[in-house]
């Protein structure tokens, strides 16, 4: 009787193990998945900006005054590239299609305010850029798809596919670091939706 109860009580206790690892685990993810999503919130605000400086260029803004934005731009764009190398690490030397976004961006940058680019283009390009990088955080962030464990969930980060973008956008930038992205004929007038609705 005593070697009944014994094995009960050591049940128990491995179930509660069990239990406790599973929800620390769950937690451990899900403080980094709110990283992620602050991090991928951060990257919509700094291509949010961008479109906004397009935005100045063509309402006469002095010449000064947007060097000094876009250089702080630019930094900003580096400082988020280097911050979500903690997230999406490359795999095999190849730089995860969420950096690669934020790495276009940072190309597209220096052309803010060059005479030669056409500033109601650039503008579209951010624009579209921001709503790949939305439908792409909203996959890295999406609770129901994440892995449970936090290194299965940054082996699927590193796994997350971006649509293709328009190829004018990669005719755009002004820097080339090479990329992973798929670029097409799609056109760049054809922004994609926030919110897309959902397929039935």
């Amino acid at each position: 009787m005593v070697d009944v109860v014994s094995l009960v009580v050591a049940a128990a206790a491995l179930v509660v193990a069990v239990y406790s690892w599973l929800t620390a685990s769950r937690a451990a993810r899900n403080d980094v998945l709110a990283q992620v999503r602050d991090w991928g919130g951060e990257v919509v605000d700094m291509l949010a900006d961008a479109r906004g400086l397009c935005q100045l260029r063509t309402s006469g803004i002095d010449p000064k005054e947007l060097v000094l934005r876009r250089a702080d731009l630019s930094v900003r764009a580096s400082a988020l590239l280097d911050r979500g190398r903690f997230f999406f690490p490359n795999w095999g030397a190849v730089r995860p299609h969420m950096l690669a976004l934020v790495m276009l961006a940072y190309e597209l940058m220096p052309r803010i305010g060059d005479q030669s680019a056409d500033s109601e283009r650039l503008e579209m390009a951010f624009n579209y850029l921001q709503s790949v990088v939305l439908a792409t955080v909203r996959k890295a962030v999406n609770f129901s798809t994440a892995p449970a464990s936090v290194k299965k969930y940054e082996e699927h980060l590193s796994k997350i596919q971006a649509q293709p973008l328009p190829l004018e956008m990669w005719e755009m930038r002004a820097t080339r670091h090479g990329s992973t992205l798929a670029f097409d004929d799609r056109s760049l007038d054809e922004i994609p939706l926030r919110d897309p609705k959902p397929s039935a």
